[in-house]
């Protein structure tokens, strides 16, 4: 294997290796012009002539494939007699990184998995394309946490070359575990790639695949034995959930799924039809109901189990459904320009998607926590109320992130519109809408003293700006890569900012003048912040640690390592005491920042955990990630928690009003929200 970091390839300098196996290597590159960065898959053979040809028209037809799940082919070429492809670089890794292997998924998760890989193979297989390799490493995620599918057509090209040495044939050992009994008698159809995707099914409900041992063993079982029972390994598993998944794994093509897409849909169907009550939400992955009684109309209770249900009250009389009802001031949704009253049948349809009203002011309660471990049934009730105090919805594209002024009077949001908006937390009333950045915006931030906001995004730049009117931009170019997280110093003075390139960079805010520049992480920076005096800094990577350290020298203090799982976002507490972190295994890690002694786990969340925020005056935090909730909890064992429920998509950033009594979020959905707790 050549030491090509450093090199050229067509326009790209190859940075680092990211990505190898028996078929490439794959390198990060960046564009000598401009400045853009790609994945670089280089092939392990040498082309003929004759195979230079074939080589061109594969790759000209995979370039054609043009679908949201497939990741996009960029550039092909020839180096000397070495193949290689440009693709878009996807740095959150695969569904492999993400769930290692071992891991046991829930059926409607991996329902939304199988769906978005089953349209990008429909996609291709209506174009006479077979991919031959499907396989949880070949499943990208995006920067929109799409799921991407790689390779199409890297081992058409590979077979069709004189490359069957015996390291590619350790390669094709090491993915027979997926391979359809036809395909090993290299007569591959569409259907093989439906059976490879069950194959990765049954894997990620059972935690293991249904066959393992050497090359000759897994070929022979797959060609002849039945695949195990997915229910006795998980119990859990609903029959008709593995019935979906046998027929798929048929050893006959015939008997399978008429299309890889019937399968999705049919796997989708049996998740939803699993447990009683469940509905399916347009698209989004289905999630547990329980309707209403009388009165309830069509409001629908979300609720972790029948046992949970019982602890609802009634309430919620009959009325007219358009009768038009007072409602106070502050509950309003702005779109464009205006805001506007609602009807009665408007309001319940909000009512329904927040859970639950509770007459007499007792506010929109839901006890998850009531059956969990962590929970005792006994623990007492949180003296808090909750209620939509406003809904923003003036951005046009899936939000990233949202952040409150000092003083509490205004939010900056931003997302993949390009834009950050600024308006006022009262009523809404736009502000200002800042568009210095050309691509997604992924983190902003207000200055301590409220007069500045810091943004960064895609464009792999960090922009500080008036943050009432936009003007006299300071523009920061240090990171090579898109930056993900930012954050100002106590004193207003620098900031702290890392993405792409693994670095946190502390630049001063005035002369952009380099402070220190932190190198111990190996993976994308997720999140950092400050400590409350300024004195620390902790960051959170896709290398799976938290680390701590001193801002002024980038002396490493400690280091956080959440179990088996990575961290996404980490908040301080105010007395700068602990930290929480948000994880990918629907939890939130507390830790002591002195000594990393690890007291408390949250478990409140069914699905990926990607913000926290401790409240300001230390008593409660607020948590939210994939399952589109918000929950506001103490980190004491016994006490229950409030779910705030009304968002239709996952919900990526979270934030406090200084006073603790409100809470924010920004969410996929295009909206932001703004909830009273207390």
């Amino acid at each position: 294997m050549a030491d090509r970091i450093g090199s050229q390839l067509g326009n790209y300098r190859l940075l680092r290796l990211i990505g190898q196996g028996g078929f490439a290597e794959v390198y990060l590159g960046e564009h000598i012009y401009l400045d853009t960065l790609a994945a670089i898959k280089v092939m392990h053979t040498q082309l003929s002539d004759e195979e230079r040809e074939k080589f061109r028209i594969e790759a000209r037809t995979v370039a054609r494939l043009a679908h949201p799940h497939i990741i996009r082919v960029l550039e092909f070429g020839i180096e000397g007699a070495t193949p290689f492809l440009v693709i878009d670089y996807a740095p959150s890794g695969t569904l492999r990184k993400r769930h290692p292997k071992g891991s046991v998924l829930p059926p409607d998760t991996v329902a939304s998995y199988v769906r978005q890989v089953a349209e990008a193979l429909q996609h291709a297989h209506e174009r006479n394309i077979i991919h031959r390799d499907v396989k949880p490493e070949n499943m990208l995620i995006g920067r929109n946490n799409e799921i991407l599918l790689s390779d199409f057509g890297i081992a058409l090209v590979s077979q069709g070359t004189r490359y069957m040495s015996t390291e590619g044939f350790q390669d094709l050992a090491g993915t027979i575990a997926y391979m359809a009994p036809e395909q090993m008698q290299s007569r591959a159809i569409p259907a093989s790639d439906q059976y490879a995707l069950a194959v990765v099914a049954y894997e990620w409900l059972g935690g293991a695949r249904p066959f393992e041992g050497t090359f000759t063993e897994v070929a022979v079982k797959h060609t002849l034995t039945p695949p195990p029972s997915l229910r006795e390994k998980v119990h859990a598993i609903p029959e008709v959930v593995e019935a979906v998944i046998m027929k798929a794994l048929a050893k006959d093509p015939h008997q399978r799924y008429p299309s890889v897409l019937a399968f999705a849909e049919a796997l989708e169907q049996a998740s939803c039809d699993a447990v009683p009550g469940y509905l399916s939400l347009g698209g989004h992955k289905a999630r547990p109901y329980l309707r209403g009684k009388r009165g309830l109309g069509d409001v629908h209770v979300l609720a972790p189990s029948l046992e949970a249900a019982s602890h609802f009250p009634r309430v919620l009389p009959e009325t007219t459904p358009d009768e038009t009802v007072p409602l106070p001031d502050e509950l309003m949704t702005v779109q464009g320009e205006s805001s506007k009253r609602i009807t009665r049948r408007a309001a319940l349809a909000g009512v329904g998607t927040l859970g639950l009203v509770v007459l007499g002011g007792a506010g929109l309660f839901t006890l998850y926590a009531r059956n969990r471990s962590a929970v005792p049934p006994s623990s007492p009730t949180m003296n808090v109320r909750s209620t939509t105090v406003l809904t923003f919805a003036q951005h046009t594209d899936r939000l990233w992130t949202v952040d409150c002024s000092p003083d509490g009077q205004y939010c900056a949001s931003g997302g993949a519109d390009a834009l950050v908006r600024v308006w006022q937390t009262r009523d809404g009333a736009p502000l200002i809408a800042y568009d210095g950045h050309s691509d997604s915006v992924y983190a902003v931030s207000w200055s301590p003293d409220g007069k500045r906001i810091a943004s960064c995004g895609y464009d792999g730049t960090v922009q500080v700006w008036d943050a009432l009117t936009g003007y006299y931009p300071l523009h920061y170019h240090g990171h090579q890569g898109f930056v993900w997280s930012l954050a100002w110093s106590p004193d207003g003075q620098y900031i702290a900012s890392g993405g792409a390139d693994t670095t946190v960079q502390i630049w001063d805010t005035k002369t952009r003048e380099v402070r220190t520049h932190f190198k111990r992480h190996t993976g994308l920076i997720f999140h950092l912040r400050w400590s409350p005096d300024g004195k620390r800094i902790a960051s959170v990577s896709a290398d799976g640690t938290v680390q701590i350290w001193n801002p002024l020298t980038g002396a490493l203090l400690s280091t956080f390592r959440p179990f088996n799982t990575l961290g996404r976002s980490l908040s301080w507490s105010p007395d700068g005491e602990r930290l929480a972190v948000a994880c990918d295994n629907k939890t939130v890690w507390i830790f002591d920042a002195s000594n990393g002694d690890h007291p408390y786990t949250y478990y409140g969340h069914s699905d990926f955990v990607y913000t926290v925020a401790w409240s300001p005056d230390g008593r409660l935090l607020a948590s939210a990630g994939d399952d589109r909730t918000i929950q506001v909890w103490s980190a004491q064992p016994g006490s229950d928690t409030l779910t705030l429920e009304g968002h239709r998509d996952a919900v990526r950033s979270v934030a406090w009003l200084p006073d603790s009594s409100r809470v924010i979020s920004a969410s996929w959905d295009k909206t932001v929200r703004i909830w009273r707790v207390r």
